[in-house]
């Protein structure tokens, strides 16, 4: 028979053999995240020919919590407002900030353009751009065959040249005096409705305008290429604005000549 005391020792030795095994166990692990399998139906071509093929993916599970995006730039941005600075830094933060490109409202991705804040792309195939023929006479101001900005007048010196209303640059000629025929685009766009700044007050057409506006001023860091080359820029109502070039320009990207709106107010 065991005296007490051999007990308590065997015991204690159990114990503490069984101690060591719980530490050496390894540690429970989580069930495994459940796999969520769906199918989709895909056309694939096989031998030239479309055939529907049924694939089996396992979609990535959105991760829970807040996310945080850290963007590193060589520079400290030196101004948040869009025609405050040329820095490469600031243009970066100002497209964080606005919807579609900072210059008109547009995004440029798969070498095309969409629409972001704007009802669609303006085409000429769809008619809300054209291309007119007016009648500019001596005084006016137009673009001519180099694509330059220029007063007509038979005495310029150089001569202005130009290119007439449906014609090529083969059927250029030196303006002599009088009236004469040339192009003019007139590109409609339209926002979107229900767009609202920030503070809850609805983004217009006229915000648009008055981006116009503040991009030509002279002190902007905005580009003048295409406000030199505009003839008006107009809100037709709360979401309509009217763009029109000087007689004789003919832009290939017309239907990106608008301004992304400020808020006026």
């Amino acid at each position: 028979m065991f005296s007490s005391k051999k007990l308590m020792t065997v015991f204690g030795v159990l114990l503490l053999a069984s101690m060591v095994l719980a530490a050496c166990a390894p540690a429970a692990t989580a069930p495994p995240p459940e796999t969520i399998v769906e199918t989709v139906v895909v056309t694939e071509i096989v031998e030239g020919e479309p055939v529907e093929v049924v694939q089996v993916v396992t979609p990535t599970p959105e991760p829970e919590g807040a996310r945080t995006l850290v963007v590193c730039e060589g520079q400290e941005p030196d101004s948040n407002f869009i025609y405050g600075s040329d820095m490469l830094a600031s243009a970066h933060i100002h497209e964080l900030i606005y919807d579609g490109s900072v210059a008109n409202g547009f995004d440029n991705r798969s070498f095309d353009y969409q629409a972001i804040i704007w009802e669609k792309v303006p085409s000429l195939a769809d008619g809300d751009a054209l291309l007119n023929a007016v009648t500019a006479s001596e005084g006016d101001t137009v673009v001519d065959a180099d694509g330059l900005v220029a007063l007509l007048d038979p005495a310029a010196d150089p001569p202005v040249t130009l290119i007439p209303a449906g014609g090529t640059a083969e059927d250029a000629f030196v303006y002599e005096g009088g009236d004469v025929e040339l192009d003019q685009m007139v590109v409609t766009f339209v926002l979107k409705p229900n767009i609202t700044w920030s503070d809850g007050t609805p983004v217009t057409a006229s915000d648009s305008v008055y981006t116009f506006n503040v991009a030509s001023d002279p002190d902007s860091s905005a580009g003048k290429y295409v406000p030199e080359r505009t003839a008006s820029y107009e809100a037709v109502d709360d979401l309509t604005l009217v763009w029109t070039g000087l007689p004789g320009y003919k832009d290939a990207t017309y239907f990106i000549n608008a301004w992304q709106p400020l808020p006026e107010h």
